[in-house]
């Protein structure tokens, strides 16, 4: 380590105390030196209020870093340590004799550094991540919401950050509980307070720790409350969509003749309707999360023996999250397996996108993609053609969720019927093959099953038996 004091740098000009240093510290980690700059300067004690009995004075220190050690950036530094002592000089200047005002540092300044590194972090690829706008509009969401409750919005995130109180953690917690949000997403807001509050105590040791209670997960909201289509409702929407494709949606295409279809720069055109069909019914058949959607190719389709003489379609679909491992989705369905020959025929390649193949992989993957706009779109105007409510009795909206959700519970109603689901374990094995959960299977889409309409032989099994699923009746074999 070495010291060299600013004035013998940028020369005696400007009132520059000779004990205004820059430390050169060169700290050694797996092979690598990166030396650190550390700035340190002494306000003159002229502008100190005087010490209480068995106060310490701690010296200013700001510290910046370079990649080397080089004259411009050791010259930089210390262009740093004196810009920060005339701001502190000003700033003690304006306070009344014997005092030194305090300047107020709030916690967006240490948001504004996080989230900056993070960007950079993320552009250069120094931290892999798939789809980096999401994440990082992910972390600013967090940071500043529409109904005030991000980090960013609280009243502690106002005010002088060595203010903040080690309750006010549990104030924010107790809100977020109270608006209905999950412990996992709960936790997510703890970990940026915590991350930018440690940030801040590199600078102000003085700040204390931000404490929690032990988080309880917020109840489920009622599950009724959630938007489903009845199978009256489902059907009239497919058929809407398929009348929108001038019915080229239910026929058998070839690749030459699917290409032919009108297409434009309008999204209300046929080729677009012809995938949208093929996209609710994947959504009925073979229960995809919103996610596959835009990423789901040929490739992760085959049909394979069932052992019993049929055939059964099976789906690769892949994780969000790095080296998570594939999951396979059997559907049990004849009708997912026409459903798939009948796109596979459309297809020029088992490497195109099954949905949108015109779409290129930067328009697929972001929040607010071409892809996602577009699937939207199409669901608006299906819903006003069809003559169904967009939001209902509760406030909620369609959406592409609100399919997957109906297909489950005909596809669980529809096993139940022909004896494949008899016990929990059966339960359990429907829950995961859908990449859900045994509990999501019984508190959502179970308490939604008496909304279809269902057989005789159901209502008067369920009074005799209220706690047995209720069946869907079937409306016909025929795939369309």
């Amino acid at each position: 380590m070495r010291s060299v004091a600013v004035i013998d740098v940028l020369g005696g000009k400007g009132g520059i105390p000779s004990n205004l240093v820059v430390e050169i510290r060169s700290q050694s980690k797996q092979g690598v030196t990166k030396p650190r700059w550390q700035a340190r300067w002494i306000l003159p004690s002229s502008f100190l209020p005087p010490l209480k009995p068995g106060e310490k004075r701690h010296q200013h220190t700001r510290r910046t870093t370079g990649l080397e050690a080089t004259d411009e950036n050791l010259r930089d530094a210390c262009k740093i340590a004196k810009n920060l002592y005339e701001e502190e000089l000003r700033i003690a200047a304006q306070a009344p004799t014997g005092t030194i005002s305090k300047k107020k540092v709030i916690l967006e300044t240490y948001w504004k550094k996080y989230i900056s590194d993070l960007d950079e972090k993320v552009r250069s690829g120094k931290r892999k991540i798939k789809n980096p706008n999401k994440y990082l509009n992910d972390k600013k969401t967090i940071w500043q919401k529409k109904d005030g409750t991000g980090v960013g919005d609280q009243l502690f995130a106002k005010k002088d950050i060595r203010e903040i109180g080690t309750r006010d953690g549990d104030r924010y917690q107790e809100l977020l509980l109270d608006k209905g949000f999950s412990a996992k997403h709960i936790a997510n807001h703890k970990t940026l307070l915590t991350v930018l509050v440690e940030l801040a105590a590199k600078d102000y040791p003085e700040i204390p720790r931000i404490t929690y209670s032990q988080l309880r997960d917020a109840p489920r909201g009622n599950p009724k409350e959630e938007y489903f289509f009845t199978r009256r409702e489902w059907e009239n929407l497919c058929g809407t969509i398929a009348n929108e494709s001038q019915d080229y949606a239910r026929r058998r295409l070839s690749h030459a003749e699917y290409m032919a279809l009108p297409f434009g720069w309008q999204r209300n055109n046929i080729r677009n309707w012809v995938d949208f069909y093929h996209l609710c019914r994947l959504m009925q058949y073979c229960h995809l999360r919103t996610q596959d959607l835009s990423e789901i190719k040929g490739s992760d389709f085959r049909i394979h023996d069932d052992g019993k003489g049929g055939n059964v379609l099976t789906i690769t679909v892949r994780e969000p999250k790095k080296n998570a491992p594939s999951q396979p989705i059997h559907c049990m369905s004849d009708d997912a397996v026409r459903l798939w020959e009948r796109i596979r025929q459309r297809m020029k390649s088992e490497r195109d996108y099954v949905l949108f193949n015109h779409l290129k992989d930067d328009q697929r993957r972001e929040n607010k993609c071409k892809f996602n706009t577009l699937k939207t779109y199409l669901l608006e105007v299906a819903l006003e053609k069809a003559g169904l409510a967009k939001v209902n009795a509760y406030g909620k909206s369609a959406d592409i969720t609100s399919m997957r959700h109906t297909g489950f519970m005909l596809e669980l109603a529809d096993q139940k019927s022909r004896g494949m689901i008899k016990d929990s374990t059966d339960l359990i094995r429907f829950a995961e093959n859908g990449l859900t959960s045994k509990k999501m299977v019984e508190e959502v889409y179970l308490s939604h099953i008496d909304r279809f309409e269902f057989s005789a032989e159901a209502v008067r099994r369920s009074k005799q038996s209220p706690n047995e699923m209720l069946l869907v009746k079937r409306v016909g074999d025929a795939f369309t």
